[in-house]
């Protein structure tokens, strides 16, 4: 079996690439272009007020170069979860950008659009026949969540899209779609193993964020054979290692061994990375478990309310030291404000030098700076309340007469003219949820455009180019995409890129080198080359602890140094929200997966992505 070659531009449609990158990738004559569109990482806001997460004109950019290289090369283009959260809006926006692009170049293909909105009287009906259950520490499911969200999508997998390629769809845009869908989809039906698609996708779907140093605006190139797969980056200012590949798995997951999808299990416990020189990796070993019982994700959002905000400073040492009682009066007083009037709002504050970033995790909460910077914020149930009660709390707090105070002109530095700021209406998740389905292509209508020399046309106008003719679900032709090609026609054009398109995101470090405190003391920083932590979906925040040197990751391990009494200790969390600690040699990495205090975009949020919690673990003092 040949190999299956694809071309994954960036980590999400519309983060822009490098066109050098690309063009390497293209002379490699993949047999598919595939992107990803979005995710829950931004929050709920995207999904809740139907906004696109992704700017229209970056998306056109990247829409443009994608869509002429599948013309040039007779290759499919898929995208997953189009627009950022893939509601149809979403997908209505991107659908829009191809049809001008096909107009102004005269192209000619079909096009499949997938949808993943879900109708309220479907799901209350799955609901009544106990057919939906919680994902996650979420509460079960009501027939008032259902009502009470604005949009419902979920998460498709490979089925809608195999079926939209067997009838000849060249150009797909998916609904919100299982990340790897889009890049495993067309190799599965192409006869590749499902284990080795899925887990390429899975790495393939954040382009170069695999590489090093990595970056989700640059692009990765995957070849897939009969029994493994190599991944290598585009751009040779980077390298894919077996390190850096093998940590990948670790990314925004809360087991690297065993990571569920629609329709089953992917398990690496097996899994080998192995070198090809110093920029590829060959990956193999991945089994794929079915489930039992098939199931989709669902995810909602609901509106909760209208924001307004201000933004200020103080640099008052007498005010910084009276903070707490000041923010608790400000609460207080203007309580009693709003006291007589008939109408629900919620005020919090966020104080950067205090708490701003971690919240309840933080383990210093008190300000240590000779500064500190408040957001004053107000979320009411209707934008006018929300506007009266940041109002009446910044000027209480501007005025506010603390113990000691001597500075008497205004408590607060105001950066901007006006003060205070209409945010707009606030979502949070309201379904996160599984729908148990023996048929999940069918909770996903496939609906055609078809285009001819740029025209769009009717069904029957339509001539089927020799790539993508079908009669029914039965492909006239065994290779319809041109798929399976020599390994010699592939490109080996290598010039150098331009530096300043790397970005470095994520980077994974691998020096031989350790600091070591005492005997038997380290300084986790000083031994670690990746410290971080992210989303694991909406309500779970996971960590990553990648060690410089194998010998280091033995001895952490032999000495169990990441336990649950220690997060719990570190981050102010009882023990059993601490939901998995996993020891992953093939990475040298320690994963670890907490409940989140407070779910992403929620009220009271204070790292919507959940990047900047690693805090406490950096400067740990652990014995082994």
């Amino acid at each position: 079996m040949k190999e299956f070659r694809i071309l994954s531009p960036s980590g999400i449609l519309g983060y822009g690439f490098p066109e050098e990158s690309f063009r390497r990738g293209v002379e490699m004559r993949p047999d598919l272009i595939a992107c990803d569109g979005g995710s829950t990482d931004p929050g709920p806001y995207y999904l809740g007020s139907g906004q696109p997460f992704t700017n229209e004109t970056a998306v056109e950019r990247d829409l443009r170069l994608m869509l002429d290289a599948a013309m040039e090369l007779h290759i499919p283009l898929i995208v997953g979860t189009a627009g950022g959260s893939g509601a149809d809006v979403h997908v209505a926006r991107e659908v829009g950008i191809v049809q001008r692009i096909a107009a102004e170049k005269g192209y000619s293909f079909k096009m499949a659009v997938i949808s993943a909105q879900f109708d309220k009287e479907f799901l209350k009906n799955e609901l009544a026949a106990d057919r939906i259950r919680p994902l996650g520490p979420v509460s079960p499911l009501t027939e008032k969540d259902i009502d009470d969200s604005t949009v419902i999508v979920a998460q498709m997998g490979i089925e809608p899209i195999m079926e939209a390629l067997k009838e000849g769809a060249q150009v797909i845009f998916c609904g919100r779609c299982y990340d790897p869908a889009a890049f495993a989809a067309p190799a599965i039906l192409a006869g590749y193993d499902r284990a080795l698609a899925v887990h390429l996708g899975k790495i393939l779907e954040c382009a170069a964020i695999c590489a090093v140093p990595g970056s989700a605006c640059d692009c990765v190139f995957g070849c897939l054979g009969e029994d493994f797969f190599t991944v290598e980056p585009l751009n040779p200012t980077r390298k894919c290692t077996p390190l850096s590949v093998s940590a990948h798995t670790l990314y925004e997951k809360s087991d690297p061994c065993l990571l569920p999808g629609p329709g089953g299990t992917l398990d690496l416990r097996e899994c080998i990375f192995e070198a090809e020189g110093d920029r590829r990796t060959r990956v193999m070993g991945s089994r794929f478990i079915p489930d039992e019982k098939r199931t989709v994700k669902l995810e909602g959002a609901r509106l909760t309310g209208y924001r307004t905000i201000s933004v200020c400073g103080n640099r008052d040492v007498l005010f910084i030291r009276e903070l707490d009682t000041i923010l608790a009066d400000v609460k207080r007083i203007t309580e009693k404000n709003f006291s007589a009037q008939d109408f629900r709002y919620e005020l919090s504050f966020i104080v950067y030098g205090r708490d701003g970033v971690m919240g309840p995790l933080e383990p210093v909460p008190s300000p240590e700076g000779h500064e500190v910077g408040i957001v004053i914020d107000a979320v009411a149930d209707t934008q006018e309340h929300a506007d009266a009660v940041c109002a009446v709390a910044r000027s209480t707090m501007l005025h506010y007469g603390y113990k000691g105070r001597i500075a008497t002109a205004g408590n607060l530095a105001f950066p901007f003219s006006p003060s205070d700021f209409k945010a707009g209406a606030v979502y949070t998740f309201s379904v996160y949820h599984l729908l148990e389905s023996d048929d999940p292509a069918s909770l996903f209508p496939r609906r055609y455009l078809f285009f001819e020399n740029g025209k769009e046309v009717s069904e029957q106008e339509y001539i089927p180019t020799d790539y993508f003719s079908v009669t029914g679900t039965k492909m006239l032709n065994p290779d319809p995409f041109g798929m399976v090609k020599d390994d010699t026609d592939a490109g080996t054009d290598r010039k150098d890129a331009d530096e300043e398109n790397c970005e470095a995101v994520g980077n994974v470090q691998e020096k031989n080198e350790s600091a070591r405190i005492s005997v038997s003391e380290y300084r986790l920083r000083d031994i670690a080359s990746v410290i971080r932590t992210k989303n694991s979906g909406p309500y779970e925040l996971t960590m990553d602890i990648m060690f410089k040197e194998e010998e280091l990751y033995r001895r952490a391990e032999a000495a169990n140094i990441i336990n649950a009494p220690l997060i719990a200790r570190l981050y102010h969390i009882p023990e059993d929200e601490v939901l998995k600690i996993v020891y992953f040699p093939k990475a040298k990495a320690i994963k670890t997966t907490i409940v989140r205090p407070i779910a992403s975009g929620a009220l009271g949020e204070r790292d919507v992505y959940g990047a900047q919690q690693h805090a406490p673990l950096m400067d740990l003092v652990v014995k082994m």
